[in-house]
């Protein structure tokens, strides 16, 4: 993955990030990665909501999990393979 350094922000912007990223519950870098993201999907015309990770919730939508249900862990558990019959 790709990386680089801001240089010479203004600090307001910066507090504004912050503040952004703690109403979204992220923190700072994961708040302006997903700021970039949008911007590039908007450069390059891709609608939101059209992405991989959309289609794939879109898919299993109806497996029963809503959006911010916990999965329960099943740390511990015996692994059962699974019967092609």
């Amino acid at each position: 993955m790709a990386q680089f350094v801001i240089r010479n922000l203004d600090d307001s912007v910066h507090a504004a990030i912050r503040q952004r990223a703690a109403r979204h519950g992220r923190g700072l870098e994961a708040e302006v990665r997903e700021i970039l993201s949008r911007v590039a999907s908007e450069e390059a015309g891709i609608e939101p909501g059209t992405g991989r990770g959309a289609r794939m919730a879109a898919r299993f939508a109806q497996a029963g999990f809503r959006e911010g249900e916990e999965i329960e862990a099943l740390k511990g558990a015996a692994a059962t393979p699974a019967a092609f019959d």
